[in-house]
């Protein structure tokens, strides 16, 4: 089962009290090496007691709506009794356009199972 971290309180994460969650694969908002906000892609094969970082898989564009900045991801999976179904990561965006950052809600789209590849509409 795979699992997606939307909520957080300061950097704790808020688990299920019953342990009903085995942590598999997590995606996670992160600093890029140009200190820009972007969406990464970490994964557990001992139910969270260790991570590694996959990759980066959802970035700021390089002059769009959203070129400052890709945050707070959130995923809705695909349906896997419909083949047709693609998985959904909504995201908070924001412009690089100086004092007047402008910032809104995107969504992009996978059939990647693994994850490791969108296409924001």
């Amino acid at each position: 089962m795979r699992f997606v971290v939307t909520r957080r309180v300061g950097n704790t994460l808020q688990l299920p009290p019953d342990g009903s969650v085995t942590l598999v694969d997590v995606l996670y908002e992160a600093l890029d090496e140009a200190r820009s906000h972007a969406i990464c892609l970490a994964s557990s094969e001992d139910d969270g007691a260790t991570w590694a970082r996959i990759s980066q898989v959802l970035r700021p564009s390089g002059d769009g709506w959203d070129s400052g900045a890709v945050s707070r991801p959130y995923l809705v999976p695909a349906d896997p009794t419909d083949p047709t179904s693609r998985a959904r990561l909504y995201y908070l965006g924001r412009s690089a356009d100086g004092a007047r950052h402008r910032q809104g809600i995107g969504v992009a789209e996978s059939d990647d199972p693994e994850w490791r590849k969108w296409t924001k509409l």
